[in-house]
């Protein structure tokens, strides 16, 4: 279908979503009042020959998946405009991703639990129907104001890819997905929900050994995510002369900081700038990058939180524990802290790390500062068990001679592991074992 009225150019204010071959905007129909239209734009002229048949194959789906009963916005129409194939879809009231309802950027229409229970019947509703989500993940499920669930972006798989099939590893990575916003409560609702509404894929028979899987599971797709910085992506905005973090323009209360790379390597900035956006990707406390600027000379720009400077004591034990719990959460080795990854005096550790303080007292990291190589996460083995990488970590000592501080650091540092009780609880247990252990060392 053809849509010949007047061909208006998106406003700003409109587009809720914009990415390098898609812009996602609401427009006001003259027939069908408020849409939402998504505008196929591939960067090449030759992708670009593809983009009507993009449009047409997502609305055929769309039409298919609604007359299987499955939870699709429909109608759906396809038409030419401003020179681009878009795909015209009606608008759900109050829809926001399953993504933003969790990070709380909306006001949840239905109890969490409720909220659990709903994914797990519509994913086994869509896995009955033999039907499969090309990119199945949480930004793919919307949820009206009403608390309806509602499946969208109905595309196929990448050739060769595994990731559609409603199959244990489907499982894993969207645990790994939902780990860092929900609970492992959270998810065992999902799986028993799924399971009430006969959902056919195999559920874990070893959460534990499940929640562990997910947590590499994460960190390996956090690495990919982060090579998006690299190039234009919906995450940044790519010139010849430099590449600039979208969202990234308004004001910092900690201003902005820019350095110069006396190395106009491109190994070097890449580097670097990964660092920044992998810490952005897994959400640590971080310098958030702002712009790398490729020429005549490196130079890489980014805001440091208000108050921020580097640390030359150890902070309270609870800010401590805070960030480095989470730090060990993401699967982060406390070596990649220490710049330059040489050996450090364990009894003044901070002096010598790429970690910060901020005038609130939280612990940031100077990603400029790290030593993580980007092969590192191509030549893991396998998921490392969460018991035994703190067994290294050097920044606790300062705390272990205290019981009290000890206490506080732990407590700080267990809470910060998105991971099932039971495997908290051995964590602590290992953690405070340990400590009196070192701490009994160093007495004797």
């Amino acid at each position: 279908m053809r849509y010949h009225g007047p061909v208006p150019t998106p406003d700003p204010a409109l587009i809720l979503k914009r990415r390098p071959k898609r812009t996602v905007y609401r427009e006001n129909h003259p027939e069908r009042g408020t849409v939402i239209v998504k505008r196929f734009h591939a960067p090449t002229w030759w992708q670009r020959l593809g983009d009507r048949h993009r449009a047409q194959r997502e609305a055929r789906a769309l039409q298919e998946w609604h007359a299987l009963g499955l939870p699709v916005p429909f109608p759906a129409t396809v038409r030419r405009q401003a020179r681009r194939w878009e795909l015209v879809l009606p608008e759900l009231d109050g829809a926001r991703t399953l993504l933003e309802w969790l990070q709380g950027t909306a006001t949840l229409p239905l109890s969490r639990a409720a909220l659990a229970r709903e994914v797990g019947r519509v994913l086994a509703q869509l896995d009955r129907s033999g039907r499969l989500q090309g990119d199945p993940h949480p930004g793919n499920l919307l949820f009206d104001r009403r608390g309806h669930p509602w499946l969208i972006d109905p595309t196929p798989a990448p050739a060769f890819s595994q990731r559609a099939q409603p199959d244990r590893a489907r499982w894993i990575r969207l645990c790994g997905q939902l780990r860092t916003i929900s609970t492992p409560g959270f998810r065992a609702l999902v799986l028993r929900a799924y399971a009430e509404h006969e959902g056919p894929a195999p559920l874990p028979s070893d959460p534990l050994r499940w929640e562990a899987e997910a947590r590499e599971q994460r960190l390996r797709e956090l690495g990919k995510r982060a090579d998006r910085w690299l190039r234009e992506s919906g995450a940044t905005h790519a010139t010849r002369a430099a590449i600039t973090a979208r969202g990234s323009d308004g004001a910092s209360p900690g201003g902005r900081t820019t350095r110069t790379n006396a190395s106009n390597s491109a190994a070097t900035w890449k580097q670097l700038w990964w660092q920044y956006a992998l810490c952005q990707e897994a959400e640590v406390p971080a310098c958030a990058p702002v712009r790398v600027s490729l020429g005549p000379q490196i130079a890489l720009e980014s805001q440091p939180p208000a108050g921020w400077r580097r640390l030359q004591e150890p902070p309270a034990p609870a800010a401590a524990g805070r960030f480095l719990g989470r730090w060990h959460d993401r699967g982060f080795a406390p070596a990649f802290l220490i710049p330059g990854g040489e050996a450090i005096d364990s009894t003044q550790p901070y002096a010598h790390s790429a970690l910060g303080i901020a005038g609130d007292g939280t612990l940031y990291v100077d990603p400029e500062r790290l030593t993580i190589p980007r092969r590192w996460l191509a030549e893991r083995a396998g998921p490392a068990d969460p018991l035994e990488q703190p067994q290294t970590n050097p920044f606790w000592f300062p705390y272990q001679q205290d019981a009290d501080a000890w206490k506080a650091f732990l407590e700080a540092f267990v809470e910060e592991q998105h991971a099932p009780r039971e495997l908290r609880q051995r964590l602590r247990l290992h953690l405070t074992h340990h400590g009196t252990s070192q701490r009994a060392a160093r007495h004797a």
